[in-house]
């Protein structure tokens, strides 16, 4: 009787990324579940010449920091307004000098 050895040798190419995908849907998961849950939204109301704005927030569930991110996108909302009120300005006072471009 001879002697005689079979061998199946096989290599999937697809392995290493179905496993990356698995572990990115594993983390999207745990990202999904453990991140809080909140809407925030700015309503804008015009009074006169002047615009109105009011912050609000809505929690799913108890989450006592909703307090505190309301005020800081009011706060970062407030600081924005102001760098772009101040950059009108600074256009302004640019056109009004005569070095830039007049607007007819």
């Amino acid at each position: 009787m001879k002697r005689f050895v079979s061998l199946s040798i096989h290599r999937d190419v697809s392995g290493p990324w179905v496993l990356g995908f698995a572990v990115l849907a594993l983390a999207s998961l745990m990202l999904a579940l453990f991140m809080p849950r909140r809407r925030l939204w700015v309503k804008a109301t015009a009074e006169g010449p002047t615009l109105r704005l009011e912050y609000a927030g809505l929690a799913r569930g108890e989450d006592p920091t909703l307090a505190a991110a309301v005020d800081a996108l009011a706060q970062k909302h407030g600081d924005a307004l102001d760098a772009s009120a101040g950059r009108d300005r600074a256009t302004d006072a640019t056109r009004s000098a005569g070095a830039g471009p007049s607007v007819d």
